[in-house]
């Protein structure tokens, strides 16, 4: 089907294209520069990342074979047949903003609710810097001045 030359058409679909503009340009400036950052937090951050992969592609190879029965089970209600597809999309949206893939959940800014799975790894990170040095608060180390450490006293010991 062809767009017609038609300037009403022009004239509708400008707020449209303005807004996906506006939406584009506010999403690019509100992603988090990472410019300033040691080579342990890039480490951290990639190994977070391929955590937050793992648990995608898992939830994925769930989500495949349920949403073919939610979709028979809606056929078997002919008033409402996308009556489980849709709850099964509303868990999807759920578990994407969960899983926070591209770290697109800020969990500095004030509309930040609910858990996600970043603080989880922040919960087993600290609990894993506090076994290794008690004495150190978990705030204050970090994994690159831990492995700087850690480098520190192998090459003492030598």
């Amino acid at each position: 089907m062809r767009r017609s030359k038609d300037p009403r058409n022009k004239r509708l679909l400008a707020p449209l294209h303005a807004n996906r503009h506006e939406q584009y340009k506010r999403k690019k400036h509100s992603l988090k520069p990472h410019q300033s950052q040691s080579y342990g937090d890039v480490v951290r951050r990639t190994f977070f990342f391929q955590l937050r992969l793992a648990a995608d592609n898992l939830r994925d190879l769930m989500l495949s074979p349920i949403a073919i029965v939610a979709a028979l089970l809606g056929l078997l209600r002919p008033s409402d047949p996308s009556w489980a597809l849709d709850r099964l999309m509303l868990f999807g949206r759920a578990t994407d903003r969960w899983i926070n893939l591209f770290e697109e959940v800020d969990k500095d800014t004030p509309d930040h609710s609910g858990q996600t799975l970043d603080d989880l790894l922040d919960n087993v990170e600290n609990k894993i810097k506090t076994k290794l040095d008690p004495e150190t608060p978990a705030e204050e180390s970090s994994w690159a001045s831990c492995f700087e450490a850690f480098q520190a006293s192998q090459q003492s010991r030598k």
